[in-house]
């Protein structure tokens, strides 16, 4: 049971330099017999003088509360007149913003506006930061005001996280649809390192599958870098940075480009996949989940490494594609394992989470091979990753299991490579007769030919968000 001080604490720095009462008479907003009649009705209750004011109907706690905040120098916030985003509520559970006393309000320049009670309470403040990551801006709103606006926008009782049902609705309201679409493949490029051409495969791919007459759309996640960028020569004003930061929506970073495929770049700078916070991924998936529905495919390419947010942002597509090398087959086999491995825990929590969902209980992971001296060789790897992910990896749940094809092959043509990189093309479109473009088209027959299967259910828009909630509630765990 959550018990609640009606009286927060910063009346009671007011009242104690006793300059409350000669702060409304000041004011305005009683008249200095009010004043008197409150301080002598005070030397025969233990009530506070703000306290006896609202009790005898002379002010409203939203009138000491502006009083308060003025002389904080605070912002008021009046919840009652504003329109909260579903993705910035989602940031606290509702148990959260009752023990509390707060709502979050607003996101601006990666800072969190918070509506408080109680904003002189520094574990609370402390507390806010922590589960946000965000630098807390406090703002003061009244007692009653925050708990009517927690009943507005936790509308399930206790449950704390509404912002599934919430996404879907969104998602329904503008394409008539609670999944992405029955045609569109999500497809996501991962590797353990760096260095092993996973941004030049999923650039290629793309470039083929459009030249295939597919409709692709490239997101470039590797935020800090903007790989894809250099890769095709293309850097616009406007990138996921700007989306994340709420500067720019999703439909004003999609980039058309000469290659026949679309594009949302990346920026070069500090910011990363595993700074975002929870509201800045629900934001995303929100609304990449209304704009999926316009493409064949979509391609994600993931930051090298196995972190839990690049691991949890491939599962949640329909295709995982591996990217390794000969010389990084160890590397490779770990990045297939942290997949399984993370995979099996998402979907016995999604059984739960998900009213009706039936666990996916096999990862259908690609594997391909860049760098091999020939095709024979990267067949010959394949075959032995394959074996040792049957033989060792499916033993430890056998629940679940990973089923590991192997997509392709790719030699290292280092003139082919440099000149591309030099031009910023790709390769395919420098050498479309190449053996390694061959490659691609192998690679381009095998995604068109076979129907993705992992998530073509109604259950794509709910698993995906729920995914990315689970993460944020293992560090709330640590």
């Amino acid at each position: 049971m959550i018990l609640l001080n009606p009286f927060p604490s910063y009346l009671s720095i007011l009242m104690s330099n006793r300059r409350l009462g000669q702060l409304l008479v000041e004011k305005g907003l009683i008249t200095p017999e009010q004043l008197r009649v409150a301080l002598d009705r005070q030397k025969v209750t233990p009530r506070n003088i703000g306290q006896i004011l609202i009790d005898q109907g002379l002010v409203a706690p939203a009138v000491i509360a502006r009083v308060a905040a003025e002389q904080l120098d605070l912002p008021y916030v009046e919840l009652d007149k504003i329109d909260i985003d579903p993705t910035v509520i989602a940031l606290y559970p509702r148990v959260f913003a009752l023990k509390n006393l707060c709502l979050p309000v607003k996101i601006k320049d990666g800072r969190l506006l918070v509506a408080m009670a109680e904003p002189l309470n520094l574990q609370s403040v402390e507390d806010l930061h922590y589960f946000s990551k965000c630098e807390i801006e406090r703002g003061v709103a009244p007692t009653d005001a925050i708990l009517r606006a927690i009943e507005r926008y936790y509308p399930n009782g206790n449950s704390p996280f509404p912002t599934i049902e919430m996404l879907e609705r969104s998602v329904e309201q503008l394409t008539g649809k609670t999944e992405t679409s029955g045609r569109t493949e999500l497809i996501s490029f991962i590797s353990n390192k760096g260095g092993v051409g996973k941004t030049h495969t999923a650039v290629n791919i793309a470039y083929g599958l459009a030249k295939n007459r597919k409709k692709v759309l490239l997101i470039d996640l590797d935020l800090g870098n903007a790989d894809v960028s250099n890769k095709i020569g293309l850097f616009p004003d406007k990138t996921l940075f700007d989306f994340l930061n709420r500067d720019s929506e999703m439909d004003d970073i999609i980039q058309s480009t000469k290659y026949g495929f679309y594009f949302i770049a990346s920026k070069a700078g500090e910011f990363k996949l595993a700074n975002l916070i929870y509201a800045q991924k629900l934001r995303f998936i929100r609304n990449f989940l209304k704009i999926a529905p316009d493409y064949d495919y979509v391609i994600f390419d993931l930051p090298a490494g196995i972190s839990r947010d690049v691991i949890d942002f491939a599962l949640a597509t329909d295709r995982i594609v591996v990217v390794t090398t000969p010389r990084d087959i160890i590397a490779g086999y770990a990045c297939i394992k942290a997949s399984f491995f993370r995979f099996s825990q998402n979907e016995e929590r999604l059984a739960t989470a998900i009213s009706g969902y039936s666990p996916n209980r096999v990862l259908r992971t690609s594997l391909f091979i860049n760098q091999v001296e020939t095709a024979a060789q990267g067949d010959h790897i394949g075959r032995n990753i394959q074996r040792i992910a049957t033989e060792s990896i499916n033993k430890h749940k056998p629940d679940f299991s990973v089923n590991l094809e192997m997509l392709g092959s790719m030699a290292f043509n280092k003139e082919q490579m440099i000149e591309a990189e030099n031009k910023h093309k790709p390769f395919m479109e420098l050498f479309p007769r190449s053996a390694n473009s061959d490659q691609i088209e192998k690679v381009i027959r095998a995604i068109t030919s076979i129907p993705h299967r992992a998530t073509q259910s109604k259950f794509k828009a709910s698993r995906f968000s729920e995914i990315i909630r689970q993460a944020r509630d293992d560090v709330e765990i640590l």
